[in-house]
């Protein structure tokens, strides 16, 4: 499948989202498994496998983990960033075009220090990862992360969310007195359940109403770019989204988080051009926001729960590889048919 083919599938997977509040909370249930992938990735495995729990390409398996992908897998296509080499002047942060400057000024301007080599993304290539459904071997332990652990040891959740949003997090025991200062927030410890519930949902809370959002959020970082308005609807959606995911990553019922609203919500959205840009944002920010607690999370408690494939360089190599040979093959064809050098 072409990465044109890809992209439309994600359009149409985003504009279909938001149908009703089932569709949505299996977004978010990919989100919470998947949450090192883009968007657009996140979209496309909920398009071709909703039932994914673990993937990863076909040599990972194979030479990671001992499995082997089964002779009718099916795969899941993604987009893998296809990147070429750019040289940008120092001064203007503009690319340097190659028709502007000879090879050996460009050189010369590189050794100077005025320019500098980097990677610039131009389009997609596809790559093909399987679910462990689709593979047999060894076993995997497949770890998750325990509300019961985290109910135990609280502190490390405060530590991780102070980390992640910059807010002051307390706990008290029920039945301590405490005095709270500036914009501390303070989670009575009922030894249970219900502290994470509100440890998380203040959290969040407290944390997106100080957030500027930007139209700008990759990369893990909130570039210098125009600040756009969210409404107190918006935050409601984004906040809700991100502890269900939370939550529902711990094992933690979820029946109370509902999303009644969220079509009318969309719809306010998706019928202009500029609307849906801007749900493409805040839908990514709730990506990326639940993604930074949860990386955080599973290094604070030593879990490691997601094999992020799409950042797996052996995967984009074999799928590099696969066009040079095909390439090569083809190059090989014109030698033979041409009687003489390649074309």
């Amino acid at each position: 499948m072409s990465s044109e083919r890809l992209l439309n599938i994600v359009d149409r997977q985003f504009n279909t989202l938001f149908y009703n509040e089932s569709k949505y909370k299996n977004f978010l249930d990919i989100v919470g498994k998947f949450h090192g992938y883009s968007i657009e990735n996140m979209l496309l495995i909920l398009s071709q496998c909703p039932s994914a729990s673990k993937i990863a390409g076909y040599h990972t398996w194979k030479n990671k983990y001992g499995r082997k992908v089964k002779a009718d897998a099916k795969g899941i296509e993604l987009l893998a960033p296809k990147t070429v080499s750019v040289y940008v002047d120092k001064t203007t942060n503009r690319v340097v075009k190659y028709k502007d400057v000879t090879k050996d000024e460009l050189q010369r301007a590189l050794r100077a220090g005025l320019v500098e080599r980097k990677r610039q993304q131009k389009g997609y290539i596809n790559i093909t990862v399987f679910d462990i459904s689709e593979t047999d071997g060894n076993e995997i332990d497949i770890e998750g992360i325990n509300s019961n652990v985290i109910v135990n040891d609280i502190d490390k959740l405060c530590r991780v969310v102070e980390r992640v949003t910059g807010i002051k997090m307390t706990l008290v025991n029920v039945g301590d007195e405490f005095k709270k200062s500036g914009n501390e927030i303070v989670i009575i410890n009922h030894g249970d359940i219900s502290t994470i519930k509100e440890l998380i949902s203040k959290a969040i809370d407290s944390f997106t109403s100080k957030l500027e959002f930007k139209d700008e959020i990759y990369s893990g970082e909130y570039n210098d770019t125009e600040v756009f308005s969210v409404s107190d609807i918006d935050r409601l959606v984004i906040n809700t989204s991100i502890t269900y995911i939370i939550l529902n990553k711990f094992g933690i019922e979820t029946d109370d988080y509902n999303f009644k609203i969220i079509t009318n919500w969309a719809n306010s959205y998706i019928s202009t051009k500029e609307g849906k840009r801007k749900l493409k944002l805040l839908v990514g920010y709730i990506g990326k926001i639940a993604d930074r607690l949860l990386i955080e999370i599973e290094n604070e408690y030593g879990i490691s729960i997601n094999m992020i494939e799409e950042n797996n360089v052996d995967t984009i190599r074999e799928h590099l590889a696969e066009e040079l040979l095909t390439m090569l093959e083809a190059n090989a064809a014109r030698v033979k048919i041409n009687g003489g050098g390649a074309l």
